[in-house]
């Protein structure tokens, strides 16, 4: 199950690239999907892939693991960095990341 999750997970970041570390604090007035998808193209995921990505994330979660989801992203240094919180998330945010990874890694 774990190597499963890993390999999912895997495909989530490969639109990633390693972008180093970067200042800055989420507002919640920010919406979550607009907080991820920044967050993940600071990662260096490309602007389309990162939108996909984000909607499908925030939209699949209820608000509080949208936020968690959130804070998993923007708080990354690298890509491999959001792989491990992903990893360490809750079973809900696992879920919703590798629901965008089957559904936005065919077209983009």
């Amino acid at each position: 199950m774990r190597a499963a999750i890993l390999v999912l997970v895997g495909s989530v970041l490969a639109a990633c690239v390693s972008a180093g570390p970067s200042a800055g604090t989420a507002r919640s007035s920010i919406p979550k999907s607009a907080r991820i998808a920044l967050a993940m193209q600071r990662l260096g995921a490309s602007p389309e892939r990162s939108d996909c990505y984000a909607a499908r994330i925030a939209n699949d979660l209820a608000p509080s693991d949208a936020e968690e989801a959130a804070e998993l992203v923007e708080k990354a240094h690298d890509r491999e960095d959001m792989k491990n919180g992903v990893l360490d998330a809750s079973e809900r945010v696992k879920r919703a990341f590798i629901g965008a990874s089957l559904r936005c890694s065919s077209g983009l």
